[in-house]
């Protein structure tokens, strides 16, 4: 249907493939996975033609459109169980300031990440979260406030990433990891979910008593207590 839903130039075209990335993704959020190959390759032949034939296209537009196909592209493939193809799709992905763009790759790399923290796979994980946490890092100094309005995708990102770290050699990991908790604890360390991550993070590494009683006392004592706060 898609094939025939618009002409292959114009703005009709555009709008066309924007719909086939969206129904698309919303076909692996249902576990369409079939159905979503079907749809990417449409978009395919649509985007070839928009980058051979289409000379007035914005180049802005024509990165987040490439950004968005190697994205979906990479996220079945993972899901499929081809790793090194996800991993050689994302090596595809254009470098860009496009907003729109990298709030595909912050969500779909996340969507990868927490999923493969749900199969034990935490090195997987680990590797995913971080290009995720990029991302987001990305769209907060392009300021695009319109596209990331708040500051929940961060605190998952930070959040899972750090649950990740937990199954893992801290040392192999410290980089990042040690990133992630920092952040989480500077920016949401007056959240519930946040505190108890920390206390099993400080438990791993076998903190004394007096370090641990200090995460509850913080708690505690933290005019930004609230009680949306005890639940993520």
């Amino acid at each position: 249907m898609l094939d025939y839903a618009a002409p292959y130039q114009g703005q009709g075209s555009n709008r066309a493939l924007e719909a086939a990335f969206s129904i698309a993704m919303t076909c692996i959020d249902n576990d369409c996975l079939s159905l979503s190959q079907k749809i990417i390759e449409v978009a395919a032949v649509r985007l070839d033609k928009l980058e051979r034939y289409e000379s007035d296209v914005e180049n802005s537009k024509l990165q987040q459109y490439n950004i968005e196909y190697y994205m979906i592209r990479a996220h079945l493939a993972w899901l499929q169980g081809r790793l090194d193809i996800a991993e050689h799709l994302f090596s595809k992905i254009p470098v860009s300031d496009n907003g729109r763009g990298q709030e595909r790759v912050m969500d779909i790399c996340y969507k990868i990440g927490n999923c493969a923290i749900s199969r034990k796979q935490y090195d997987v994980s680990m590797k995913w979260l971080e290009r995720a946490l990029r991302a987001c890092e990305s769209i907060r100094h392009m300021q695009q406030a319109s596209i990331l309005s708040n500051k929940d995708k961060e605190l998952l990102i930070l959040h899972a990433s750090v649950r990740a770290g937990l199954h893992l050699d801290p040392e192999e990991h410290s980089g990042f990891l040690s990133e992630a908790l920092d952040a989480l604890k500077f920016r949401y360390g007056g959240m519930f979910p946040v505190q108890v991550i920390q206390l099993e993070m400080l438990d791993k590494e076998g903190a004394d008593e007096i370090v641990f009683s200090q995460v509850p006392q913080s708690t505690i004592e933290s005019p930004e207590l609230k009680d949306s706060h005890l639940a993520m």
